[in-house]
């Protein structure tokens, strides 16, 4: 399949995370906030994590062979960026792991999940932008 569709396709499933990200921020309490993570997990090991590994083993590779001038930056960026938000995602995990399983989970928790959320949310967006302005048209 053209490189392209599969970058479009999966961003567009990425694009939707933030509704999910709201749905957590806006629970009203703990039990529906770990579920609503349940599923950014799933969403998470099925299309963000392979999306972010087919971009570094098959898109950034080839891009770096057709020998596009000041690529290397560009490509270390978006490969840490895919790297802290693996560790977000990592946390987030977590973090809704310690409101599931610990009865002294506090709102202030709640809090600090949301605001990891936020945080994640805002980073996939602009990195999706990112890939989508200075990746996208180099695949065409």
């Amino acid at each position: 399949m053209d490189p392209l569709i599969i970058l479009s396709q999966t961003h567009k499933k990425i694009a939707e995370t933030p509704l999910m990200y709201q749905k957590i921020m806006t629970s009203i309490n703990f039990t529906d906030m770990v579920e609503y993570v349940k599923d950014l997990d799933e969403l998470s090991r099925e299309i963000v994590l392979p999306h972010f590994d087919y971009e570094e083993k098959e898109i950034f590779p080839d891009l770096l062979f057709k020998g596009f001038p000041d690529l290397n930056k560009l490509i270390e960026e978006l490969k840490e960026e895919h790297k802290q938000m693996n560790e977000k995602l990592d946390r987030i995990k977590e973090m809704s792991k310690k409101l599931r399983d610990d009865p002294a989970a506090t709102q202030k928790d709640k809090e600090k999940l949301s605001a990891l959320c936020t945080e994640i949310t805002r980073e996939l967006v602009e990195h999706g932008q990112k890939e989508d302005e200075k990746l996208f048209p180099l695949l065409k």
